[in-house]
Parts: structure tokens; sequence; C-alpha cells
């Protein structure tokens, strides 16, 4: 949307913007998106936008603060409400609330079971409170962003605004983390210090290659665990990250803008759970075969099976070799992302 569409479309009202979660449209093909931003800027809100992002909890999570720091008071997202395995925009908005609005939700299927019946039940629209901004999880069709909007949206939000405005904050919130340091919590980093290999990954050479080609390295301690950092080139915010444990086991967590994923353990970024539960986490289908956790990225699980590790997306299963191939290679793309 050009500058010149936001302004004819745009008011006084509240700064707004809207997300659209889909891994295929654009927003060129995005009518429901499209929708939303006209029906806000109908009703006189300003600096209407809308942005797409793909179906991945990190990204959606990233780009709700990202329009929240920016100070959009209205956030409302469409798409990913649903119970596929690719429907990830509760959980990936639940976490960022401090103060959910379950009302909004209940009345919203309330109000859907009128017209759509029992579908309703597959629906997780949601909302809360980010920051001093309302955010609301709209589903992906345009009839049900037309009854959420109208009927409970744009009647009910500047009111809730008022009284988040005139709600008394206990302490100021510490400056929002850049880069892949949003996704380091409770993390602490130590800039420009080189340290050597871990002692995991000494003598293999295709790790020390891709480590050799780092810049700026640093030390990140998080839940009492230590880890090296190897940035790619620095250790800037839009930077590659890798942070390696320092211990005996293999760990290596890739740190990007939108979420830490890697080979391990480590608790703070391997989903919770036994293995089933782990792969259903990240691909939503359970696992074609035995095997052992290995690692994962936000797209898809590794795991051991019979020495070989396999890569598993929720929809076929790959081959990726020994595990010495499998971290060669792994390690490679983890640096390039």
């Amino acid at each position: 949307m050009s500058v010149e569409e936001q302004h004819a479309l745009g008011g006084s009202g509240i700064q707004a913007l809207v997300i659209v979660v889909a891994s295929s449209r654009t927003c060129e093909d995005d009518s429901t998106g499209s929708f939303i931003v006209e029906t806000l800027g109908k009703a006189g809100h300003s600096l209407v936008q809308r942005r797409v992002v793909a179906n991945d909890r990190g990204a959606i999570a990233a780009a709700v603060q990202d329009a929240v720091r920016e100070g959009n008071r209205l956030v409302i997202t469409t798409g990913g409400t649903g119970i596929s395995g690719r429907d990830v925009t509760p959980e990936a908005l639940e976490p960022l609330f401090r103060k959910s609005l379950p009302g909004f939700g209940e009345i919203f299927r309330r109000r859907s079971w009128a017209e759509v019946g029992s579908t309703t039940l597959g629906s997780r629209a949601t909302a809360g409170i980010v920051g001093s901004s309302l955010v609301f999880a709209l589903p992906e069709s345009a009839p049900a962003c037309a009854l959420a909007l109208n009927e409970l949206i744009l009647p009910g939000a500047t009111k809730l605004l008022e009284q988040i405005d005139n709600e008394p904050l206990a302490e100021t919130p510490p400056p929002a983390a850049a880069g892949w340091e949003r996704t380091v919590v409770d993390g602490t980093v130590e800039r420009g210090i080189r340290l050597p290999v871990p002692s995991a990954l000494q003598g293999f050479g295709p790790a020390e290659q891709v480590l050799a080609q780092s810049g700026e390295g640093g030390r990140l301690t998080i839940a009492g665990q230590a880890y090296t950092l190897w940035g790619f080139p620095d250790l800037g915010p839009q930077s590659k990250v890798l942070a390696i444990g320092t211990g005996q086991a293999v760990e290596i967590v890739a740190l990007h803008r939108h979420h830490p994923t890697g080979i391990g353990s480590s608790s703070w970024w391997t989903p919770p759970g036994d293995l089933d539960a782990r792969v259903d986490a990240v691909v939503g289908q359970p696992l074609p075969v035995p095997g052992m956790w290995f690692g994962c990225t936000s797209e898809a699980v590794y795991v051991e099976s019979d020495g070989r590790i396999l890569r598993f997306d929720g929809r076929r299963t790959t081959e990726m070799g020994t595990p010495k191939q499998a971290l060669a290679t792994l390690m490679l793309e983890l640096s390039r992302r």
C-alpha cells in the first residue's frame, strides 16, 4: 500500500497495523488483509498498513513486537488460528500477552456459531494486550473478520485503550532487544570475546571450517549454561549467530532474528516433552519411524535412527547421512540462514 493510499484511508483515530499470516500469499493476492485495512481506514483509524509473515511462531511474534514498538496501538493478525499443524498464531501471541482478553474469543465464537455452526469449534481466535497495544488474532476468512471488526473490535477498541492508558504501570519496561538478541531470554551476552572451538567440535574439520568464517565472537550465559557465540559476519542485530555449548556434548543453537533453532538438547530452545511431543510441536505430524532426537529448525526435525540422521518436515523423510555428516551440513545451513 502506498503512502497516498494510507492517507486516503487513514484519519486521526487509532494507529493500526494488519499482519497477514501466510506462507504463500503476498500483499498483491491477499484479499482478507486488504479488506481489514479498508475497514479500519473507513472507520477513521490512522496509518493503516499491512505486512505478510510466514506461518512461523518466531516470525509472527517478532512481527507483532515490531508493530508494538513502532507505536501501533491496534494490531490485527489474520490467519493461523485453525487447528492444522501449520496454524500457530495463538501459540506465537499468547506468550507475549501481559493480559489476555478471553471475552473476545468467547463472544466471537458464540456469534460465529449462528453463521457457520459446528465449524466454529475449530476456531482459536484470541486477543490480548502487548505493551500498551491491543492485539487481535482473527481467522483467514473475510466474513469472519468482518464479524469480529464490526461487532467487537471497532466498537470496543477505543474504550479498551482508554482503560490501558489509565492503568498505572509498575515500572518502565527495559529497552527491547534487537535482532538475534530478542531470542535470548534471561541470558547474559558478553561481546568481544574470542573463545576457542568447544571441545566437542575440536578436530572435526567441517565444523572448524564453518566457525573459521565467523567474525565477532562472544559468550552467552543462560540458565546456568555457558555458550560460545560466533557471528556471521559479526554480532550485529541482522547477523546470523551460532551459540555452541561449552560442554562435552554437541549443542549448537542458531540465534536468528525470529527464533532459536539448532542441534542438541537445550531446554530453552527445544520443544518440551518426549520425542513424539517434540516432533508434533515443530511439524504437526507424528514421526513415521522410531528414533532419537537430534535437533530441529523451524521447518523440520532431525532424528537418529539406526545410526543415520533423518530429516522429517511433516510430509516426507530425507536421509542426511551419519551424525557427523548431518552435523556438518546443518552447521553450514544454520550459519547462512
